[in-house]
């Protein structure tokens, strides 16, 4: 989920961008949704679940509040879900 600035590179089996977020590059991901208000910037591929390769943990980012005051991001949340 994507709710908030993300920028880079996705491979997940499935994204989905929020109404406040916005992603800028490339996603690889089984299932891709926006919702209403959401942003994507970038190139998409549509994977198969084999193509995804499975972690054993999952890493929770937080923008940091020094970012979020430059006027360049939006405070937010990246997750990954299994």
């Amino acid at each position: 989920m994507v709710n908030g600035h993300f920028r880079g590179k996705v491979y997940t089996k499935s994204v989905e961008i929020l109404e406040d977020g916005r992603l800028e590059g490339e996603v690889s991901a089984g299932e891709f949704t926006i919702q209403k208000g959401g942003v994507f910037l970038g190139n998409s591929k549509n994977v198969t679940a084999e193509e995804v390769v499975t972690i054993d943990s999952v890493t929770k980012i937080t923008a940091s509040q020094n970012n979020s005051d430059k006027g360049n991001d939006k405070k937010g949340k990246v997750e990954q879900c299994a």
